[in-house]
């Protein structure tokens, strides 16, 4: 018997940010809240096994962004996918309260999951009597990633949903397989590929413009992360021409303008302001606190004080917090400010920004490459961080796509190609899987006559799935 729910090993993320802009920036998951909140939605539409209407989704702003939907009539049933962002516990938070917002408001009962096979099961937990207690101890292995947000969500809804697996677990495991012999052979490749771009290097320093050369020096900075996004965003904003091609990126530009806003605030003086608060908060407020709340404050008013989660982050939930209990907090314009900020930076859509970005580098890079020497060097610059990320298993569906078209336009830089046949073995089980997924979601909403589903994938396997629901006429978003 296969072993439910072994997740594929998580791939890393976009580099680290500053740790107040760094859920924002790097998932479709908006705002900051760790606890188990427990408010009931309106319902417009809980109607068991009513197909929810794509054209008037409602998605609450501080779980998660609406980053596309598709209408296709009331013909077939709908399909709410959810972005997983595997290496986040904060995105399995929201994940989990995600889940429960679409079954009380619209109804939809059934959860289809990536890396398992079959019907999860969650009756002994949730049977298990002291619901603080073992929200204590779930919490703890979801923390540790042994848990995930949908998981939780299947204990702890207070309707019994359907959750199943919808792989297909051999072209699973052989996945898994290829995973294991790129992570052995990774290192290796990655040296060989280092000692390429130093020789490209030679190359381009007596080629590249001066200012051609500094930009270049700062993305690659960035793509090996010696640089955090937001020293190369703060590049970017000081040259010239930046600003005349923000209107094309939105995402970008908002982000932009909260680092120039982020750069007024006073980081001490805002400490000492929230710790004030804090403490006449705990005076006056505590006792009229329900215990869930009391137990959500001490912990995060703990995070703040060892450092663990910043200013920001505590302040949205002391305001949370108080809000709940009817009471308006006294906040200086300071104070303000930094929650305008934080509210910014919360509603930032994380994949659309790093698209729009690597829209804005490739755009950059062509304007200031001007000769055909500088234009040849940069796109073996960029063949070679390809192969890269394909080493790290870090492509998206575009890239991946770009690589599969013509491997040996990519390879041609490798000085051993054979070293990458684990990880492009790797990438073509991944689309084989999305065709399996796909089917197996099919077939389980035929068998449970289901007319919606939530959708839990990365977001690999989330654009090979838009491909073939669009062209079968399912509705999705």
């Amino acid at each position: 018997m296969p072993r439910p729910f072994l997740a594929l090993p998580k791939r890393r993320g976009p580099c680290r940010l500053l740790r107040f802009t760094a859920l924002a920036t790097a998932v479709v998951f908006a705002a900051t809240s760790l606890a188990f909140p427990e408010k009931a939605y309106s319902v417009v539409n809980a109607v068991e096994n009513a197909a929810p209407s794509i054209r008037n989704l409602e998605v609450p702003e501080n779980l998660a962004s609406l980053v596309v939907s598709h209408w296709a009539g009331d013909g077939r049933p709908s399909v709410i996918f959810i972005r997983d962002a595997h290496a986040l516990v904060e995105a399995q938070h929201h994940i989990e309260e995600l889940l429960r917002y679409f079954r009380e408001k619209y109804g939809i009962r059934l959860v289809a999951l990536e890396g398992g096979r079959g019907k999860v099961d969650a009756t002994l937990f949730r049977a298990f009597p002291d619901g603080e207690v073992k929200k204590k101890v779930l919490a703890s292995y979801l923390e540790k990633g042994e848990l995930t947000g949908a998981q939780m969500a299947a204990i702890f809804q207070r309707q019994e949903g359907d959750f199943f697996g919808i792989e297909d677990w051999p072209l699973y495991e052989a996945n898994y397989v290829a995973f294991l012999r790129t992570a052995a052979g990774r290192d290796s490749i990655l040296k060989d590929l280092k000692a390429e771009s130093a020789k490209l290097d030679e190359k381009r320093k007596r080629a590249y413009s001066p200012e051609l050369n500094r930009f270049h020096e700062k993305l690659s900075a960035f793509k090996d992360e010696r640089i955090h996004l937001i020293e190369l965003l703060s590049y970017l904003r000081d040259l010239a021409p930046v600003e005349e091609r923000l209107r094309a990126y939105p995402e970008v530009a908002r982000l932009l303008q909260s680092i120039e806003r982020e750069s007024l605030l006073d980081p001490a003086g805002l400490e000492i302001e929230i710790r004030a608060l804090a403490e006449a908060f705990k005076k006056d407020g505590l006792r009229s606190l329900a215990k869930e709340d009391l137990m959500e404050f001490h912990r995060r008013y703990q995070a703040f004080s060892t450092g663990e989660s910043d200013g920001a982050e505590f302040l949205r939930s002391l305001v949370r917090i108080a809000g709940a209990e009817g009471r308006e907090l006294v906040l200086s314009p300071a104070l303000k400010a930094l929650l305008a900020h934080s509210e910014t930076l919360s509603v930032l859509k994380g994949t659309r920004l790093f698209t729009e970005l690597e829209g804005l580098l490739d755009e950059m890079e062509a304007s200031l490459a001007q000769t055909a020497e500088e234009k040849e060097i940069a796109s073996s610059y960029r063949k070679l961080h390809l192969l890269k990320d394909l080493a790290r298993l870090e492509l998206d569906r575009k890239r991946w796509n770009e690589v599969a078209s013509s491997p040996g336009a990519y390879l041609a830089f490798a000085p051993r190609p054979d070293a990458f046949a684990p990880a492009i073995e790797f990438y073509r089980l991944a689309v084989e899987r999305d065709r399996a997924l796909y089917r197996n979601l099919v077939s389980l909403l035929e068998r449970k006559r289901a007319r919606g589903a939530c959708v839990i994938l990365g977001g690999f396997h989330t654009e090979g799935f838009e491909d073939e629901l669009r062209q079968a006429g399912y509705s999705y978003a």
